[in-house]
């Protein structure tokens, strides 16, 4: 998902919501016809993801357990289950997705809780960087069970982040979802415009 602007001289925008489904051949995964919208939000703000995304929950709960029963031309009747395997949104998006701070703020990293440090570039300016740590590159590491059931609760409890994590996110309460593992990485703000001139 993402925001989409509608009108030039207004506000208004459209996030839609897509699914994909894995099972289709990779190249006819994402053509046109085989999307799937699965939601669809318009306002001059942003969503609000705790109200967008509680419907979307709950059908893909029940898509998960239940199934939905499907006549096969010899008139038996399948279960067909599904699951989200995985999320991909923007940088900005996938905040408001997981609930958690933006990645120009503290730990606003979806994979690992590194905090990173603000930088002052000029007098008035600064930015938030994450600079190379040689003793731990990659970590430490972000897990679903540590995210949802401490960080999450935490930052409900207190009303302020806690590593990064700002509350709950209705994607957590999937069955088989993992928040982590599950979510993509945003190449075009992460090396497109983070790391090289576009």
């Amino acid at each position: 998902t993402d925001g989409v602007p509608v009108f030039h001289s207004s506000k208004f925008g459209i996030w839609p919501l897509y699914l994909a489904v894995n099972e289709l051949p990779y190249c006819q995964r994402f053509t046109k016809e085989n999307m799937i919208l699965a939601g669809l939000w318009f306002g001059d703000l942003k969503p609000i993801m705790e109200l967008y995304l509680q419907p979307f929950h709950q059908s893909l709960c029940t898509l998960e357990q239940d199934g939905v029963p499907c006549t096969l031309p010899d008139k038996n009747i399948i279960h067909v289950r599904g699951m989200l395997l995985a999320g991909s949104a923007d940088l900005p998006a996938r905040s408001l997705v997981l609930n958690m701070n933006n990645s120009n703020g503290n730990c606003g990293c979806a994979k690992c809780k590194q905090p990173g440090e603000t930088l002052h570039v000029s007098a008035r300016g600064h930015v938030h960087v994450y600079p190379f740590q040689t003793d731990d590159p990659c970590g430490p590491p972000r897990t679903h069970d540590e995210t949802k059931n401490v960080h999450a609760r935490q930052a409900a409890d207190l009303g302020k982040p806690v590593c990064g994590i700002k509350g709950p996110s209705w994607l957590s309460y999937l069955p088989s979802y993992d928040l982590i593992k599950g979510t993509a990485i945003d190449y075009m703000h992460c090396i497109l415009i983070g790391v090289t001139n576009m």
